[in-house]
């Protein structure tokens, strides 16, 4: 019962606060649990520091246990490309484009075909990679540099191309060649 309270006191001022954390890490078996110890002391470890003691840091570092970061998230913020450019492809990596797709899923415009070609539905694989004027650009770029085996084909997923791409350019390449394809990404969006 102790715990019970000790919680309640910690996460006060958030009574939402105090529920994902019993749903999230398991409390519930421990609050709905009715088993007394007479004679015993309660004492309440925290098991998600080191110390074993609350602290809001530790409870927002386990917030994040157990997530996953997006394929080449960390690539992202490693790359040699402007801040605006690298924060552009991050949108796109989580799919945070404003695609005529997308306009059109949110109520936004009538007509979701691809202003470059007027072939497609204008997404964001079609716009990057699968558009006949963005696969020109990528065809002619790309054999300039010696690297036409890496030119995508089709509506392609973005990221696993460049991942795939990526390992197929010398490790001393590597950087130049993410920070071209994230400008050259840029640009024909």
């Amino acid at each position: 019962m102790f715990l019970v309270y000790f919680l309640q006191e910690v996460f006060s001022s958030s009574h939402l606060i105090f529920l994902i954390i019993i749903k999230r890490f398991g409390f519930k078996p421990i609050l709905t649990g009715k088993i007394v110890l007479l004679g015993v002391t309660d004492s309440v470890i925290w098991r998600w520091s080191a110390d074993h003691k609350y602290s809001a840091a530790s409870a927002y570092g386990a917030m994040f246990i157990g997530s996953t970061s997006p394929l080449g998230a960390k690539l992202i913020w490693e790359t040699r490309a402007p801040p605006k450019v690298r924060f552009f492809f991050w949108l796109a990596l989580h799919r945070r484009c404003w695609t005529a797709n997308r306009r059109m899923r949110h109520g936004l415009q009538d007509n979701d075909t691809c202003i470059m070609c007027l072939q497609a539905s204008e997404t964001l694989d079609h716009i990057l990679l699968g558009c006949v004027l963005s696969r020109q650009v990528w065809d002619m770029l790309l054999s300039k540099l010696g690297l036409t085996t890496v030119v995508a084909h089709g509506d392609v997923d973005p990221f696993l191309w460049w991942t795939w791409a990526r390992r197929r350019v010398s490790r001393g390449s590597r950087k130049g060649f993410d920070s071209l394809l994230m400008l050259c990404t840029t640009m024909i969006s």
